[in-house]
C-alpha cells in the first residue's frame, strides 16, 4: 500500500507500514569512506551483491571494501534516492521528507519500493534529514533513521576471489544471485569469515538489538 505525498512539484509515495524494526545493510564503498551511512546508499545482501557484481568487470573491487550496518529505520519506506558526493559534500537528490527510499535492486528505475523484492533484493538510501539525533530511537522529532552500528568492514577481493562469490557475477547476474549467495555473503561478515578492516562502531549512542532469529 502507498500512502500519497506532495514532493517536487509531483505525487510522490511512502509505503504503508509505519513500523519500526532493526534491519542488516551493506555497503560496497572506498577504503576511507567506511565511517558513515549518511546521504549514502546501501543494499540488502542480495541488492548489493548485485550493485557489485555490476562493477566485478573493471577489477576495481580489488581496491574496495564492503561494510555490513545494522540499523533501526521506519520501513514506510520513501522513493530510493541517488546519493553522490558533489562540490564537496555528499548529497541524495529525489528524498521524500527525510524516509529512507528504497527500490528494487535492479530493472526499472523506481521500482520495487514496497514489495518484497525477494529474488533479486533492494536499494536503500539515507538522506541526512532523516537521521535521529544521537542517543534518540525512530520516531522522535519525525526522524525515520537511527542506531546506526557498523558491524564489521572486510575486503571486497576476500568476498570475490577467495570466498568465489565473482564466478556468481557471471553471465546473467540477475539469473546467478540467489538466498545461497546472499548467505554465502553474510558468512564472509562472521568472526569466522573474512578478516576484519577495521574495528566495529557504534555511531550514535547504543547500539540496536540484535535483529530476531529466522523462524
Amino acid at each position: 500500500f502507498l500512502l500519497p505525498l506532495f514532493w517536487s512539484g509531483k505525487a510522490a509515495w511512502l509505503c504503508e507500514r509505519s513500523s519500526v524494526a532493526v534491519l542488516d545493510f551493506y555497503r560496497y564503498h572506498n577504503v576511507d569512506d567506511y565511517h558513515s551511512l549518511v546521504n549514502r546508499n546501501l543494499g540488502d545482501a542480495l541488492g548489493e551483491f548485485n550493485y557489485i557484481c555490476q562493477m566485478h568487470d573493471t577489477g576495481l573491487y580489488k581496491h574496495k571494501l564492503l561494510s555490513h550496518w545494522r540499523v533501526s529505520v521506519n520501513t514506510s519506506w520513501g522513493p530510493y534516492a541517488v546519493c553522490n558526493q558533489l562540490l564537496g559534500r555528499r548529497r541524495c537528490w529525489g528524498t521524500l521528507n527525510g524516509h529512507v527510499g528504497r527500490e528494487l535492486a535492479i530493472g526499472d528505475t523506481g521500482t520495487g519500493q514496497c514489495t518484497a523484492n525477494s529474488r533479486i533484493g533492494s536499494w536503500f538510501s539515507f538522506p541526512e534529514e532523516g537521521q535521529c539525533p544521537n542517543g534518540q530511537d525512530v520516531g522522535f522529532q519525525g526522524c525515520t533513521w537511527g542506531h546506526a552500528q557498523r558491524v564489521r568492514t572486510i575486503s571486497a577481493a576476500c568476498v570475490l576471489d577467495a570466498r568465489g562469490l565473482g564466478q556468481r557475477c557471471n553471465g546473467d547476474t540477475a539469473a546467478s544471485i540467489d538466498a545461497a549467495t546472499a548467505s554465502i555473503l553474510v558468512q564472509a561478515f562472521a568472526p569466522s569469515g573474512c578478516r576484519a578492516f577495521a574495528p566495529p562502531h557504534v555511531v550514535d549512542g547504543a547500539p540496536p538489538p540484535p535483529p530476531p532469529p529466522p523462524p
